[in-house]
């Protein structure tokens, strides 16, 4: 019972991405990024515990769980998802880090969800999140692929990072103010993917002629 949140929200947020992209990816393409959002929880789970956590809330936030999370999501997009034949707009970007995304967040529930109550709070709050961060990502990684620009690939580290780690401040300090900013946040998270998106899907129509051709 405790999932049930969890798999709705997943399912409701994969639709809604998938429906929105104006060229709409292939449903195994898709899966294929689900799974590997998934199976890297592996490796952000190992690097978390390999590398020593020091006893302080902004070091925590941003580099213990945004940057490695974020970092390694980013790395298998490149590795993996970035030479997809399929990947011919910008925006298409956004719709693979989603759902590699969304794989990652439901890998993190799965352990981190240890009643109803934190499992309804973590599909309204927890994978949501790691969908808007990937969308700032993947906002980034489709202007890399198409206009070959090496700073649009440091800021689809950056930018997730930092919205990932202002995410963890809010919740880890515990504080009035904290609880206060949060949901104004989620919402500037949803607003700022909403326009990232449509910028994509205005500007973004670009083809990629080598990959098509392989």
């Amino acid at each position: 019972m405790e999932y049930i949140a969890t798999f709705v929200m997943i399912i409701v947020i994969s639709l809604y991405f998938y429906y929105i992209d104006p060229n709409q990816e292939p449903l195994k393409r898709l899966a294929e990024a689900f799974i590997l959002g998934f199976a890297i929880s592996l490796q952000v789970d190992w690097l978390q515990n390999f590398i020593p956590a020091i006893d302080n809330i902004a070091y925590i936030s941003f580099i213990h769980a945004g940057l490695i999370e974020e970092g390694v999501k980013l790395l298998v997009i490149n590795l993996t998802l970035f030479r997809n034949r399929y990947f011919t707009q910008k925006v298409d970007g956004i719709t693979y880090a989603v759902f590699l995304s969304l794989g990652f967040a439901l890998a993190e529930n799965l352990v981190l969800i240890q009643d109803v109550g934190t499992g309804i709070v973590r599909a309204f709050t927890a994978v949501p999140a790691h969908a808007l961060f990937a969308v700032s990502m993947g906002f980034y990684v489709g202007k890399f692929k198409f206009l070959n620009k090496k700073q649009y690939l440091l800021l689809a580290l950056i930018v997730p990072v930092l919205l990932h780690g202002v995410y963890n401040l809010l919740i880890f300090s515990q504080s009035f103010w904290g609880l206060i900013i949060f949901i104004p946040y989620i919402v500037f998270l949803w607003v700022k993917a909403t326009k990232q998106h449509e910028r994509l899907k205005i500007k973004g129509g670009e083809s990629n002629d080598k990959l098509d051709k392989k």
